[in-house]
């Protein structure tokens, strides 16, 4: 599983799709890297998805659903509620 690389795929899934991307500024600080562009690059590694929406979540690292309850939260039932 670990060695597919289903990329080229991507462009046939025709629903909704938000991925997010996690940021916390400490860790990009050193490498000048802003919320910003760490999003652009997330949405860099799937570009052939054509319903893609991007949302960044500050204050976070790996686990979002963690480091900020409450935004995923409401970041989800916002795409929840646009796919009703």
């Amino acid at each position: 599983l670990l060695m597919m690389d289903i990329r080229a795929d991507l462009g046939k899934i025709k629903v909704p799709f938000t991925m997010i991307s996690p940021y916390y500024a400490p860790d990009f600080a050193a490498m000048n890297i802003s919320e910003e562009a760490k999003t652009a690059y997330y949405a860099s590694l799937i570009p052939n998805l054509p319903q893609l929406k991007m949302v960044s979540i500050s204050g976070s690292r790996h686990y979002p659903m963690y480091d900020q309850p409450k935004v995923f939260a409401e970041k989800l039932q916002e795409f929840l509620n646009s796919v009703k």
